[in-house]
């Protein structure tokens, strides 16, 4: 292959992947407008390609043989007008034109025929200009003319021997009754056809919106008591498995809650004979190390309880997502953190669960208290979802483990002193809670050098 084949080769595929790119940018993007794209260009091709034949075809042929007749009138008209010996025979041919074919013919004398005017549709007057000239070897000229009722002429002046010949012939004679009616035939049609499958169109995709609405309420964590199952087969087959899905997933939430709830139950019987053992006997140091691993124990099963049930039996109710936040806030610093807010003064109100939303915020503000001296909390609402900032200037997060802070019961080296409050589970209940509303929760760097987590919830 030569160098210029495969430069052509190279710069064809640039078009061909800059076409595909533009035609992503401009090609409709929800399925009911792809599906109506998909059905409206066949009738749209239909409908180019009837009317680019007909008037291919039945027009040119049809204003051709009617601008041919007309011409072929007129001819005879200007012959019989210089045959003419005397006004009778002239007056008998103007009644003979006007009663038999509608023509006016008015004699003119010492008058000059205008220029050549254009018609009223483009492309007819050169069709009847070429006709006449076939026909007239005189000089002529067309003018189009409208009279005071409104109707259009033509007015043909020919320069005769026996002076100038002005005919005015009517500008429907150059025209078919069916042009108008295969018009407005094709057209009318393809409209209808877009309308109706506008309208099937939208009776297929509102079930899949529908569908698409109950997994986004159920990914938040709410329910869609009125979702049924309607459309196509495909579809329906579809929300039937959502539908088992959902069912599947609850019954799991539902039994690992009772599992964990069970084993809590459990394993707190015997630390409370412990904790009677324990106050029957002196205290010493090594009594009171007992009884603090005991607590330790308690407040792992209640964290390893709470990230198993999560939020699961709190319902979902209308709320001031700053007024739950300004209470995490305030709850924080009473327990000594510096906590500066900046919270919008509107009233930004979410579907979510409260208790389960505090707990988020909670287990945050004391990872923040723990490791940092303050914090700054920043309340945000946009267009589509609500952001939370968390700020604080403590020690942060190296980036390569920010992503294991989210796995259940993982602690960073840091932190594995069992001094230190915590079971490694904090975030990740955040994290879960946050996610099962809809939202995302995510790790940065801090303007204040230690750690910032963003929180948005959807609106």
């Amino acid at each position: 292959m030569s160098f210029t084949r495969i430069e052509d080769a190279m710069y064809f595929r640039w078009l061909l992947l800059k076409f595909k790119k533009g035609w992503k940018n401009i090609a409709p993007q929800t399925l009911f407008g792809r599906s109506l794209l998909i059905l409206i260009t066949p009738v749209f091709l239909t409908v180019s390609i009837g009317l680019f034949v007909f008037f291919d075809r039945h027009w040119s042929t049809t204003t051709t043989r009617l601008a041919d007749a007309i011409a072929g009138e007129v001819s005879l008209i200007n012959d019989t007008w210089a045959k003419a010996d005397n006004a009778d025979e002239r007056k008998q041919l103007i009644s003979s034109a006007n009663q038999k074919l509608g023509f006016i013919i008015v004699p003119k004398q010492n008058v000059t025929i205008p220029k050549t005017k254009d018609l009223n549709f483009p492309g007819i007057g050169s069709v009847l200009n070429d006709a006449l000239a076939q026909k007239i070897s005189d000089p002529f000229s067309i003018t189009p003319y409208k009279d005071k009722r409104g109707n259009n002429w033509i007015i043909i002046t020919i320069q005769s021997s026996k002076g100038v010949l002005e005919i005015d012939v009517p500008e429907k004679r150059l025209f078919s009754v069916t042009t108008y009616v295969f018009l407005l035939f094709m057209l009318g049609s393809g409209i209808l056809l877009v309308l109706i499958a506008v309208i099937f169109m939208r009776n297929q995709i509102r079930p899949i919106k529908n569908l698409a609405y109950a997994a986004e309420q159920f990914g938040k964590g709410l329910d869609s008591p009125d979702f049924k199952v309607s459309g196509a087969r495909e579809v329906r087959q579809a929300a039937v498995s959502f539908l088992e899905m959902r069912d599947r997933l609850k019954r799991q939430i539902k039994q690992r809650t009772e599992m964990l709830a069970g084993v809590s139950h459990d394993l707190r019987t015997p630390l409370t004979r412990l904790k009677l053992q324990l106050a029957m006997m002196p205290s010493n140091d090594e009594t009171n190390l007992m009884r603090d691993d005991i607590a330790a124990m308690e407040g792992m099963i209640r964290s390893y309880l709470d990230f198993a049930k999560g939020e699961s039996i709190e319902n979902p109710v209308l709320c001031n997502i700053a007024d739950l936040l300004h209470q995490a806030i305030t709850d924080a610093q009473r327990q000594g953190h510096d906590v500066t807010t900046e919270l919008p003064d509107d009233a930004i109100i979410l579907a979510i669960r409260p208790d389960a939303m505090l707990r988020v915020f909670g287990n945050i503000l004391d990872n923040a208290r723990i490791y940092a001296k303050n914090s700054h909390v920043t309340l945000h609402k946009l267009s589509r979802h609500t952001e939370i900032i968390f700020d604080d200037a403590g020690p942060g997060i190296p980036n390569h483990l920010r992503d294991d802070v989210f796995k259940p019961f993982h602690r960073l080296d840091s932190a594995r002193n069992q001094d230190i409050e915590g079971t490694g589970l904090g975030l990740t209940i955040a994290r879960d809670i946050v996610q099962s509303h809809g939202g995302t929760l995510i790790l940065d760097t801090s303007p204040q050098g230690g750690l910032r987590l963003i929180i948005t919830l959807p609106l």
